[in-house]
């Protein structure tokens, strides 16, 4: 054995003595407790941090959909207040009728008129507009586009609301609006839907 030890290099002897030290320190850390190989148990080892892991940052993800306002897209009802992007909005009430304004600015439906209030805040830092993001649908699913006459009429008249297709809406303000659709007389299961999104708020006739 000595002569085979004598008879190597130096640098084999110096590699074969730096591969028992590794092997030693490795066999002192497994005896202390130092390194974990793992185990079948679901806390332990590497899998288990791995899943303990995961499960943290589900449990975060909860958290913060908790936290988020309602709602980003789906359905919403009449007088029921939702978050839509940078808007928070409410449909007031919807009116069913076969003309709207009076006098002069007389504006006659085809078959009739559906007219839509809403009331918007701005929760952003910038003007924000509406105007080609609502539509109607009934419940065989037509989508109706809104009557920019007709609303600038009902608008003309009523000074309380504003033009929902045309007025920009300034950060931080509530405003009340209006917007009005040509329906069908017939149609039934009236949504007002807010493209982009999306959210439908189911109206009541």
């Amino acid at each position: 054995m000595i002569r085979a030890l004598a008879r190597l290099s130096g640098t084999s002897l110096f590699a074969i003595f730096v591969g028992i030290v590794v092997i030693v320190v490795v066999i002192f850390l497994i005896a202390s407790g130092g390194v974990d190989l793992g185990s079948s148990d679901d806390d332990g080892g590497v899998l288990g941090a791995i899943e303990q892991a995961a499960d943290e940052d589900e449990d975060a993800g909860d958290a913060d959909a908790d936290d988020s306002p309602a709602v980003a897209s789906g359905a919403a009802r009449q007088d029921e207040a939702f978050q839509f992007g940078d808007l928070r909005l409410a449909v007031t009430d919807l009116r069913l009728s076969t003309l709207v304004s009076e006098g002069r600015d007389t504006v006659e439906a085809i078959e009739q008129f559906a007219t839509v209030l809403l009331t918007v805040r701005n929760t952003s830092d910038a003007p924000v507009s509406l105007g080609g993001r609502l539509l109607l649908l009934d419940g065989r699913g037509r989508i109706f586009s809104p009557d920019a006459e007709a609303t600038a009429a009902v608008a003309l008249r009523d000074e309380s609301r504003r033009d929902g297709l045309v007025v920009a809406l300034q950060p931080g303000l509530e405003t009340d609006l209006v917007v009005v659709f040509q329906v069908p007389e017939l149609a039934e299961n009236l949504r007002l839907r807010l493209s982009g999104g999306y959210v439908d708020v189911e109206l009541d006739r």
